[in-house]
């Protein structure tokens, strides 16, 4: 049966950026009725008509890492600070700082946030003061965000390196892949899928190894369940895994994709580093593209309905309203 899909551009909105000022690696995110997302150096709030930004600054320059959580919002940045924004005042709830740099966003557990750092630390902290717990020596830096998983958590370094902690802080076990890079960790069914490199690690609870797959380039974006299955985007392509590990279907972007794909009703949405957007059917083949004209690396958001939002890095808001969808 075919599969179709028409949106139109029904919205354009440039954000004003200081100089040196752009939204690498951000995110677009939902706040009670509202967007949201951090520039490099400041956070913007629209207007529910998504024709207004209002920013509000915070100490440091984020490259990556920025976390929602309830009205809290959490920065990292490379001068070691963590800031946590009360998002219905606009102001500072507290900043923690730390003699290193931070790029992974944080896992909030219950009443504690933790986040490693870029010369291998892994931090507690305090969710409402900010105030530093524990303080834990990794073999390696961290640049991705840990995971919660068979009520554990999960951290990775570059060097390769997988450890399962308990909510306390003791390391339980750990994995040494001898691979370096790739992108976040995802829970998938009864494994833990963990990129390294251009590989796809699956683990069980106690960091056993219960299969790989290899790809051609290094996984950047986050692996996405979607419908019982998986999909992994690696250099330019994406590709779908069944449950079983079995490969469906791949798609050859334009350019690198480095942003996770979004599932949006039957579909799936991406956005490659050129700018281009694409809209998928559960077999892979390409119903809808879009040319931003300027280089993305920030998913798109379903907003309210059937509006998706596309983000580049020097500021362009993109919406495109669905006007026809045929299965």
């Amino acid at each position: 049966m075919k599969s179709e899909v028409l949106l139109l551009l029904s919205l354009f909105l440039n954000i004003n950026l200081k100089p040196g000022e752009n939204f690498t690696h951000s995110r677009l995110m939902k706040w009670r009725g509202r967007v949201i997302l951090a520039s490099t150096s400041r956070v913007f709030f629209l207007d529910p008509e998504l024709r207004r930004a209002t920013p509000f600054p915070f100490p440091g320059t984020r490259l990556m890492g920025e976390k929602l959580q309830g009205d809290f919002l959490f920065i990292p940045t490379v001068q070691g600070f963590l800031s946590c924004m009360d998002l219905k005042t606009g102001r500072k709830r507290w900043v923690f700082r730390a003699r290193d740099s931070f790029f992974a966003a944080p896992l909030v557990l219950e009443d504690s946030l933790w986040i490693g750092s870029a010369q291998g630390f892994l931090f507690k902290l305090n969710l409402k003061e900010g105030s530093r717990g524990l303080k834990l020596k990794l073999k390696g830096p961290v640049y991705q965000e840990g995971v919660v998983a068979w009520g554990r958590m999960f951290f990775k370094d570059i060097r390769g390196n997988l450890y399962g902690l308990s909510r306390e802080g003791k390391i339980l076990c750990s994995l040494s892949s001898g691979e370096t890079g790739g992108g976040p960790m995802v829970k998938w069914g009864s494994s833990l899928a963990v990129p390294m490199g251009d590989k796809l690690i699956l683990v069980d609870r106690n960091c056993r190894r219960k299969g790989e797959i290899r790809f051609r380039e290094s996984i950047l974006p986050a692996p996405v369940v979607w419908k019982n299955s998986l999909v992994v985007a690696s250099g330019g392509k994406v590709a779908r895994f069944s449950k079983e590990g079995r490969f469906l279907w791949s798609f050859r972007a334009g350019k690198k994709i480095v942003a996770e794909p979004v599932p949006w009703k039957d579909f799936l949405l991406i956005v490659d580093s050129g700018g281009n957007f694409y809209v998928l059917n559960d077999r892979g083949e390409r119903i809808y593209e879009f040319r931003m004209g300027e280089p993305s690396y920030t998913p798109p958001l379903v907003f309210n309905g059937g509006k998706i939002l596309l983000l580049s890095i020097n500021g362009k808001l993109i919406v495109l309203q669905g006007d026809k969808i045929i299965l």
